[in-house]
């Protein structure tokens, strides 16, 4: 009976202190509840205080901002790499296109801009013998030595053996070593002299396409001058041809330019 006693005396001690945390539990709820919070369920099924909850809500908060400003920076990134890439493209296609309009320019600068022109031989025969000139028979011309090409026309004149005039009327005979001398005013010569002539012209310009830079008279390189002569060529007068003095030569020195390098003529 004394032992029942003493269990049943310490069964309701500690059903007591059950009680008292009980209430020391609820006091603590009411306290946090009065203060401006409330409650939340746990996940075992606890009421808990919603300072829990607000904090943890804080703390998403926070690390949801964190997460997005990561993200943030590293577009940014993204977006100054492909400026920077699309710059740098930007700038070597400009780059290139500059140096390779530079390069033009300068080609085109090399072939035409500085060509050179030896200008004529002067107004008189002394004139142009006092520059070097040398007179070319089947040009009828004084020209600087550089345009003279004294072999292709000593082929000409054999080929065409010539008989030289002072007159139309072919009463005074003019020998070719005097005609190459070049001190005539008019000279008077075969029908057919006209026709090599335009054909020596388009021989000079093959022989002188062999060699750079490109060296040649301005009467060679004229487009009026050239189209004269293939008209001449693909429509021949077949009665000047026969005549004896069919072609009128007039002896110049300040016709004719020498001109080194690349350049269009009219």
């Amino acid at each position: 009976m004394l032992m029942m006693t003493v269990g049943e005396s310490e069964i309701e001690q500690s059903i007591g202190l059950l009680g008292r945390r009980e209430v020391d539990l609820e006091d603590t709820f009411s306290r946090a509840n009065s203060e401006g919070g409330s409650t939340r369920n746990s996940s075992d099924g606890t009421s808990l205080p919603s300072s829990f909850q607000e904090e943890k809500l804080d703390n998403d908060d926070v690390s949801l901002q964190q997460r997005r400003s990561i993200q943030t920076w590293q577009y940014r990134i993204i977006y100054v790499v492909l400026a920077l890439l699309i710059l740098l493209f930007g700038i070597g296609s400009i780059i290139t296109t500059v140096v390779s309009a530079k390069a033009s320019s300068s080609s085109s600068t090399t072939e035409k801009g500085q060509a050179v022109n030896m200008g004529s031989c002067g107004l008189t025969v002394q004139e142009a013998r006092t520059h070097g000139c040398v007179f070319d028979l089947m040009m009828s011309g004084w020209l600087h030595p550089a345009c003279y090409d004294a072999e292709l026309s000593d082929a000409f004149l054999r080929a065409g053996n010539f008989t030289f005039y002072a007159e139309r009327e072919a009463m005074n005979l003019v020998s070719e070593a005097e005609a190459r001398r070049g001190e005539y005013e008019f000279l008077y010569t075969d029908g057919t002299y006209h026709y090599q002539h335009c054909a020596y012209i388009f021989a000079k310009q093959v022989r002188a396409h062999k060699r750079a830079p490109l060296v040649l008279d301005n009467k060679s390189r004229s487009r009026e001058h050239v189209e004269h002569c293939w008209t001449l060529l693909g429509r021949p007068n077949v009665t000047r041809l026969g005549m004896e003095t069919g072609t009128k030569i007039q002896g110049s020195p300040f016709k004719l330019q020498c001109i080194s390098g690349e350049v269009d003529l009219p």
